[in-house]
C-alpha cells in the first residue's frame, strides 16, 4: 500500500483510505475555524469523492445518476465544511450510490437522488431546490437578473418549489 501525496492511500479493491488521523479532519471545539482549514476540508472531500467515483462500479441505475450526484456533492462540500468533514469520515461514493439507487424502481427525481446522497453522508441533511421563471419580454431575464428585488419590470418572478410536486 502506497501513501499518496494528497493524504490518501490505496487499499485492496481500489478503495481509498485517509492517511490522516481522525482528529486531523475534525475541527477542534471552541477553536476558531480558519478559512484555510475550511478550504482544506472541502478540497480533501472533493478529491476523495472524485477518486472514489472513478474507482467505483455501479449498477445500471446508479450509473445513470453518478455524474450529477457527484457534482452536487462537490457543491455541497464547497458550501458547507461540516458536510465536507462528514464526507471525509464517511463511507465510499460507491456505497453512497448504492444507497441512492436502492428501490428507485422505474424512476427517481434529481431532487430525491440529491437528498438521498446528502443524507447518506450526513444524517438529517435536507436538500431544497428552487426554480424561477421569468416571463418573455421581462428585461431582467435577458440581463441575467437573479433576484426579485432587481426586477426592473416591477413584476415579481414566479418561484416554484419542486417539493410541491412530489
Amino acid at each position: 500500500m502506497k501513501k499518496a501525496a494528497d493524504g490518501w492511500r490505496s487499499v485492496s479493491g481500489g478503495d481509498l483510505k485517509s492517511t490522516k488521523a481522525p482528529c486531523e479532519h475534525s475541527i477542534a471545539q471552541g477553536a476558531p475555524e480558519s478559512k484555510e482549514n475550511s478550504m482544506s476540508l472541502s478540497n480533501d472531500a472533493i478529491v476523495k469523492l472524485r477518486a472514489e467515483e472513478k474507482n467505483g462500479t455501479y449498477d445500471r441505475y446508479a450509473a445513470i445518476m453518478e455524474k450529477s450526484v457527484l457534482e452536487k456533492l462537490v457543491l455541497f462540500c464547497e458550501q458547507n465544511e461540516e458536510f465536507a468533514e462528514a464526507v471525509l469520515q464517511g463511507s465510499t461514493f460507491e456505497e453512497c450510490m448504492k444507497a441512492v439507487a436502492q428501490g428507485c424502481g422505474t424512476g427517481l427525481s434529481d431532487l430525491e437522488a440529491y437528498k438521498r446522497a446528502a443524507g447518506f453522508y450526513f444524517k438529517g441533511a435536507d436538500v431544497q431546490m428552487q426554480l424561477t421563471i421569468r416571463l418573455a419580454g421581462d428585461r431582467s431575464f435577458d440581463s441575467g437578473c437573479a433576484s426579485a428585488q432587481d426586477d426592473r419590470s416591477g413584476r415579481k418572478p414566479i418561484i416554484l418549489n419542486l417539493e410541491d410536486f412530489i
